[in-house]
C-alpha cells in the first residue's frame, strides 16, 4: 500500500496535502468513487475517520443543496431541461412528482442513494418550493446514510487488501479498489431499481384506486382523458 500512496503523491501531491479538502470537493461533486476510497484509505491506516467522514458528508450536501436552488431558481426550465434529454423521463417524472408530494421527506432519503433518480428528485424538490430548511433535514440524513454504506464497502475491501498485502504488489490495491467501486455501483443500481419500482407500482396502484372509485361512484370517466 505504501507505494500505491507513494505514487499518489508523486503524481496528485495536491490531494495527498489537501486531502479533506479533496474529499470535500468531491462528494460535491461525484462521490461515489471517492467515499469508497475513503473507506479503503481509512481502512489501511492512511487517513482519519472522522475529519474524512464530515468532509464527504458535508459535500454530498452541497451537491443536494446545489441542485435543490437550481430547481427553485430555474423553475419549469430546469425541468425541461432535462426531460428534453430523454422523452422517455416524463413518465418517470410524473410519478416521481406524485410520489413525492405523498412522501416528500423520505423520498429525498432514498433518492440519495440512486443513481438516475437523485437529481431529478432534488430539482423537483427546489421547482415545488420544499421547505428549504426541512430539505437539509432529509437531504443530511440521506447523504449520512449513502456515506455509511460507501464507506463501509470500501473499509471492507481495504481490509481484505491487507490481508495479502504481505505480497506488497500496486496491482493488487488498484484491483481491490476496482472491486469496491464494482461493489457499490451494484448496489446503488439495486436501490435505483427498487425506487423506480415502488414508482411504478404506486402509480398503477393509483389508476386502479381511481377506476374503483368511479365504479363505487358510478361517474363515467372523464372524457377528456
Amino acid at each position: 500500500m505504501d507505494a500505491f500512496f507513494n505514487s499518489l503523491q508523486q503524481n496528485f501531491p495536491f490531494i495527498v496535502e489537501h486531502k479533506y479538502v479533496f474529499f470535500f470537493l468531491s462528494g460535491a461533486i461525484e462521490g461515489l468513487n471517492t467515499m469508497i476510497l475513503a473507506g479503503f484509505l481509512y481502512s489501511v491506516g492512511k487517513i482519519a475517520f472522522w475529519p474524512v467522514v464530515i468532509a464527504l458528508v458535508l459535500g454530498y450536501c452541497v451537491h443536494g443543496q446545489s441542485r435543490y436552488w437550481f430547481g427553485r431558481l430555474g423553475g419549469a426550465s430546469s425541468i425541461e431541461g432535462w426531460i428534453k434529454k430523454n422523452p422517455k423521463r416524463h413518465e418517470r417524472f410524473e410519478m416521481l412528482r406524485s410520489y413525492f408530494e405523498r412522501y416528500s421527506g423520505w423520498v429525498i432519503v432514498l433518492t440519495k442513494a440512486t443513481i438516475s433518480m437523485t437529481d431529478p428528485t432534488i430539482i423537483l424538490a427546489g421547482f415545488l418550493r420544499y421547505n428549504f430548511k426541512r430539505f437539509v433535514l432529509f437531504d443530511f440524513i440521506g447523504s449520512v446514510g449513502w456515506v455509511a454504506v460507501t464507506f463501509s464497502i470500501g473499509y471492507f475491501f481495504g481490509q481484505g487488501y491487507e490481508s495479502v498485502a504481505y505480497l506488497k504488489n500496486i496491482t493488487y490495491a488498484l484491483m481491490f479498489l476496482a472491486g469496491a467501486v464494482l461493489s457499490a455501483f451494484l448496489v446503488k443500481k439495486v436501490f435505483n431499481d427498487i425506487g423506480s419500482a415502488i414508482l411504478s407500482i404506486t402509480a398503477k396502484f393509483q389508476v386502479w384506486k381511481d377506476k374503483i372509485n368511479r365504479h363505487i361512484n358510478n361517474v363515467p370517466p372523464d372524457q377528456g382523458n
